[in-house]
């Protein structure tokens, strides 16, 4: 296939390779000089093998207190360090934190057995869906919270029925706005939870 070109002598010249290398047998085959009229491929100067790449960085995991409650059996001492493997998952824009974390486990505990051998330990160190949850549902706490002290304040203040128009209203501008959000492709995250919930209570 063509490769480009190059000048040289007042003279261009056209590269022309063949396929791609497939294995280590093609790659020993390469022709990398000449000796004694004859030519000499890459296999005469050198030994091939066909492994992993060699690393570049090392992972190392040392075990706590807390290393049980993560999953890790108890046969494994808690000093010194072990070699370990990281893998990172990260979600697309507009998916749930939550659910994207929840179907990785999922999988995870799957292949477990199988594919991923049975004396391999797997461990969960950072689980941002776990917090995105947590502070989603505080935020909701504070939320309802906030709505019931507002409710009962008006209705010692004002009446209850003053305090009834603020119970729907809350809860039907808040479903209002999140139809919209959803309606024009916009997704909820902490921050703009945060507003909703901040909004709301500046506008009663």
């Amino acid at each position: 296939m063509p490769s480009g070109a190059f000048s040289s002598g007042n003279r261009e010249y056209l590269v022309d390779t063949g396929a791609f290398l497939k294995n280590t047998e093609e790659i020993g085959a390469v022709v990398i000089g000449i000796s004694d009229g004859k030519p000499v491929y890459l296999r005469d100067v050198a030994e091939l093998k066909d492994g992993p790449e060699e690393p570049s960085n090392y992972v190392f995991m040392g075990l706590g207190p807390e290393s049980e409650k993560r999953g890790i059996s108890p046969v494994y001492p808690r000093s010194g360090q072990y070699e370990a493997v990281t893998m990172t998952l990260s979600k697309k824009k507009g998916a749930n934190a939550s659910i994207v974390a929840d179907e990785a486990i999922k999988k995870i505990s799957a292949l477990k057995g199988g594919l991923i051998p049975s004396d391999i330990e797997v461990t969960i160190t950072r689980n941002y869906g776990d917090t995105a949850k947590e502070k989603s549902n505080e935020l909701l706490e504070h939320l309802l919270i906030a709505s019931l002290s507002v409710i009962i304040l008006i209705a010692l203040a004002l009446g209850w029925r003053e305090a009834i128009v603020v119970a729907v209203a809350v809860p039907v501008t808040l479903s209002l706005t999140l139809l919209i959000n959803y309606l024009y492709g916009y997704t909820l995250n902490r921050v703009t939870l945060f507003a909703l919930i901040f909004l709301n209570r500046h506008t009663r």
